[in-house]
C-alpha cells in the first residue's frame, strides 16, 4: 500500500509541475509572400528585405515588419482584411494599407491597434473608396512616426492620435482623427481638410501647407483650421 501511495504522489507532483510551467508562446507566422483568405491566430513577422501581402485575411496578433521589408495590406471586394494587434515597422520598412476595390459599403481594412514607425520608414494609408462610402480604412489606435521618410494618409479613420516628428514628407488629407494631430520638425508638410477630435499642433516645420481643418480642441502653431476651433 505504501508503494502505491508513493507512486500516486509522484504522479500528482509531476502533473502539478506540468500545469505550473509557463506556457510557451506560439512562434510568429513568417510572411514572405501572400496571406489570403485565412486567419492567422498569432503574430506575423516580415523578415528583413522581404515582401508580405495581406489580403482578405485576419491576423489576430501583431504584425512586425523587419528592416527594409515591405508590408502591403489590401481589401477585397468580398471580405475585409483585419489586423487585431499593432503594426510596427523597423528601420527602412514600408507599410502600404490601400483600398483597391471601390464598390464595397463596409469597412474594408481595419487595424485594431497602433501603427508605429521609426527611422527611414515609409507609411502610406489610403482609405479612399469613392463617394458616398469613403473612407474604408480604419486604425483604431494611434498612428505614430518618428524620423520617417514619409507619412501619407488620405481618407482614413484614426481612432486615436496622429503624431509625426522629423518626417521628410507628410501629407494628411481628408482624414477623421479622433484624438490629437501633432506634426513637428518636418521638411515638407501638407495638412488639409482633416477632422480632428482633439488638439491640432504644428511647429518647427520647414515648408507647411495647412488649411481647411475642422478642429474640436485647441489649435497651435502651424496648424490652420477653418471651423470648430
Amino acid at each position: 500500500m505504501r508503494k502505491v501511495f508513493v507512486i500516486s504522489m509522484s504522479l500528482a507532483l509531476g502533473l502539478a509541475a506540468l500545469l505550473a510551467a509557463p506556457a510557451v508562446a506560439a512562434k510568429p507566422f513568417e510572411c514572405t509572400g501572400v496571406i489570403s483568405n485565412q486567419t492567422i491566430s498569432g503574430d506575423v513577422t516580415v523578415p528583413p528585405n522581404e515582401d508580405c501581402y495581406i489580403e482578405r485575411a485576419t491576423v489576430e496578433g501583431d504584425v512586425k515588419v523587419g528592416r527594409d521589408a515591405d508590408l502591403y495590406v489590401y481589401n477585397n471586394d468580398i471580405d475585409p482584411t483585419r489586423i487585431k494587434g499593432d503594426v510596427r515597422l523597423a528601420e527602412g520598412a514600408y507599410l502600404g494599407a490601400l483600398i483597391i476595390y471601390y464598390d464595397s459599403s463596409d469597412m474594408d481594412i481595419v487595424i485594431d491597434g497602433d501603427v508605429r514607425a521609426g527611422a527611414d520608414t515609409r507609411v502610406h494609408l489610403d482609405g479612399f473608396s469613392g463617394p458616398p462610402s469613403l473612407p474604408d480604412l480604419e486604425i483604431k489606435g494611434d498612428v505614430t512616426v518618428d524620423q520617417a521618410d514619409s507619412l501619407d494618409t488620405f481618407a482614413a479613420i484614426v481612432g486615436g492620435h496622429m503624431q509625426a516628428e522629423g518626417v521628410g514628407f507628410l501629407s494628411a488629407h481628408l482624414n477623421d482623427i479622433g484624438g490629437n494631430l501633432k506634426f513637428e520638425s518636418g521638411d515638407q508638410v501638407y495638412v488639409r481638410h482633416n477632422t480632428v477630435g482633439g488638439k491640432c499642433q504644428g511647429q518647427d516645420n520647414v515648408v507647411v501647407d495647412s488649411h481647411s481643418n475642422v478642429v474640436t480642441g485647441k489649435v497651435r502653431g502651424q496648424c490652420n483650421c477653418v471651423s470648430g476651433c
